[in-house]
């Protein structure tokens, strides 16, 4: 479409504002109903990659790119990068939980932003949760997570529970996953 920041488009967000917005490989484009305005790095984006787009229960829009994430505010963007508490810069993808907690797949495993402050996810043994590809929030409050190698895993709470062919589960590399509308997960 002509206006878009690039013509790959890997995702996009019908905003609470009316606009639309989608995230590409050379930046963002909100859609107003009549024109595209782009914003790139030059605007306050942590990258021009973007490889994640959600817009959270609050209203901020956040981008996943591969020099860290980005908050639209409706007015500007705040970056945030490993210097700000990341694990990794590389996020790939968001999701949000029923309690409001914002989730991130990156190059250095999960983590979770609890409106203050990111935080690493590690398992209740300690053990860090790395090679994330993909996650998504199902409605009962467990959040999903697919591995490029170790199958999937469901966090509920403090209790990580991995699924992997050893267990029973034919799946060994997940790259999406989602819940349908009778609340079963795929």
């Amino acid at each position: 479409i002509d206006g878009l920041a690039d013509n790959q488009v890997v995702g996009a967000v019908a905003a609470a504002d009316g606009t639309m917005w989608f995230a590409t490989f050379r930046g963002a484009s909100r859609w107003d109903g009549r024109r595209f305005e782009n914003f790139t790095t030059a605007h306050g984006l942590a990258g021009n990659d973007i490889r994640a787009i959600h817009q959270d229960r609050a209203g901020y829009i956040w981008f996943g790119t591969s020099s860290g994430l980005s908050r639209w505010d409706g007015k500007r963007f705040e970056r945030y990068t490993t210097s700000q508490g990341l694990v990794n810069n590389w996020v790939y993808r968001i999701c949000e939980d029923t309690a409001g907690a914002l989730w991130f797949a990156s190059g250095g495993g999960l983590f979770r932003w609890d409106g203050r402050r990111f935080h690493k996810f590690t398992t209740p043994t300690g053990e860090a949760v790395e090679i994330v590809n993909t996650l998504w929030p199902a409605s009962d409050g467990i959040v999903w997570v697919g591995f490029g190698v170790g199958g999937v895993a469901r966090i509920a709470g403090t209790n990580f529970t991995r699924y992997t062919p050893a267990t029973g589960v034919a799946l060994s590399y997940a790259i999406c996953g989602m819940e349908d509308g009778d609340g079963v997960t795929w």
